[in-house]
């Protein structure tokens, strides 16, 4: 569900892209959204098998890892003077900042300890 967002707002903001020139804020909104595709490629890598957990790993310093990649951009992203940009732009920061605050969120109430999801099951 999470990957949906996000792809949501990779295409919603390509769209948005193409009729208008790049400006600084708009600039950092795509940085931000290429390294964290980038870091979830490394850490979710879409063949299982080369990893050596097929079902991902779920340790705690894993999800601390995260945690502070999330941390990094999380900040970045409240570098961005939203003012300062074009309404398309604001939407795109807006939600870029919900995704990475609600990964944040998640691990500062570890939610990773929690086996059973009433929707996805253990």
């Amino acid at each position: 569900m999470k990957a949906i967002y996000l792809l949501l707002l990779i295409a919603l903001s390509s769209a948005i892209c193409i009729s208008q020139p790049p400006s600084p804020g708009k600039e950092k909104i795509a940085s931000i959204i290429k390294d964290i595709k980038a870091f979830e490629e490394k850490e979710f890598p879409a063949d299982s098998l080369v990893v050596a957990h097929p079902l991902g790993s779920f340790a705690e310093a894993d999800f601390l890892r995260r945690y502070e990649f999330y941390k990094a951009e999380h900040e970045r992203l409240f570098s961005i003077e939203a003012d300062k940009i074009d309404l398309p732009d604001q939407i795109n920061l807006d939600l870029l900042k919900y995704i990475v605050q609600e990964r944040l969120t998640a691990f500062e109430y570890k939610e990773y300890l929690n086996p059973i999801l009433s929707d996805e099951g253990f």
